[in-house]
């Protein structure tokens, strides 16, 4: 029914499982409140509405695609909007060590929004010099948030980056 539309048009397997039953457990928790008392959207979360990735890089725009829709919704988007922020300040050199408070504000609010967050973030974060830090923590929080076993998806090697989009 609701997958995020990355993870059903790519039919990968650990995708689709690990987001439905993310998308499972969000929906029986915050349906009744979702249907019944829905706030008008703060503006730092109107602010986000708008995709930043090309659609051209479909999978990149799909998971930020999936990602705000969840957050339009979510309890905790403030938590998610700093988180993304920090993962958006990640970099080779001062602000390296950003992705380990980002994980760490996303395992506190277990959101299901995090795991497309953090999903493309293991996409974008293969190009870094941590990157084997990196994503192995990533896929670490999904599976905490999930609670679901979600495999360590880092290998070494060569186009890290492209295989981290096919795995």
């Amino acid at each position: 029914g609701n997958l995020p539309r990355a993870c059903a048009a790519r039919g990968n397997l650990a995708f689709l499982i690990m987001l439905a039953s993310a998308s499972l457990i969000a929906c029986s928790k915050k349906a009744a409140w979702a249907q019944t008392n829905q706030p008008a959207l703060a503006k730092n979360v109107l602010a986000r509405m708008t995709p930043q990735t090309p659609v051209t890089d479909e999978l990149l725009h799909e998971l930020e695609q999936d990602y705000i829709e969840l957050l339009k919704r979510s309890a905790h988007a403030q938590e998610l909007l700093e988180a993304e922020q920090l993962l958006i300040e990640t970099n080779d050199n001062t602000h390296w060590t950003n992705y380990s408070s980002a994980a760490r504000k996303l395992r506190a609010t277990r959101d299901v929004a995090a795991i497309p967050l953090l999903l493309r973030y293991i996409v974008l974060h293969a190009k870094r010099s941590s990157s084997h830090i990196m994503i192995p923590e990533y896929c670490k929080s999904i599976t905490l948030i999930s609670g679901r076993e979600f495999p360590n998806l880092y290998r070494s090697g060569p186009d890290l980056e492209s295989r981290m989009r096919t795995e």
